[in-house]
């Protein structure tokens, strides 16, 4: 039977349903489309009489339509249970994937303070033990000027660590 007409069948209420299923059973009675099981079973059921088969079939094509709607629901309902299982790992994945993207985005906000905290130690120790050299070989006339340098040298590698370590 047609699955269109199986899930018209299923949404409509009991009383509806069963007048649908007698419009269907007419409808193939006299476009003379008998089902084939239905058909044996009327037969075998009115003892090779005709027109008792006739009558017969009605019932047992009604019950047949009821069998298929029924089959039709189930399957429906394991197709929704599939789909909402198949839904339910996507959201898993999706859930593993975004928090594997964060981490990624947190690790790649660490490389810069490292980075800057390497190019600062570049910049600075050499600067640092220049101004030792200059240091010894100058007068007294440039010991300030220089420890000055250095004070201010300390205090920045210091808020730079500070910064690098949050």
């Amino acid at each position: 039977m047609d699955k269109k007409i199986l899930k018209e069948l299923s949404e409509l209420n009991d009383r509806l349903a069963q007048d649908r299923m007698y419009e269907i059973v007419v409808d193939e009675i006299e476009n003379n489309e008998f089902d084939k099981v239905a058909q044996a079973i009327a037969f075998e059921e009115a003892e090779g009489d005709e027109k008792k088969a006739r009558a017969f079939y009605t019932r047992h094509r009604v019950r047949r339509i009821k069998d298929e709607i029924s089959y039709f629901i189930a399957e429906l309902a394991t197709t929704i249970e599939a789909e909402a299982k198949r839904s339910t790992e996507q959201t898993k994945e999706n859930k593993v994937r975004k928090l594997e993207e964060e981490k990624i985005k947190r690790e790649a906000k660490e490389i810069p303070k490292v980075t800057y905290a390497l190019y600062f130690c570049i910049a600075f120790c050499p600067s640092f033990f220049g101004a030792l050299l200059i240091l010894r070989d100058a007068g007294e006339d440039t010991f300030v000027p220089i420890i000055t340098t250095l004070l201010v040298m300390s205090f920045v590698a210091h808020k730079i660590t500070v910064w690098v370590n949050k």
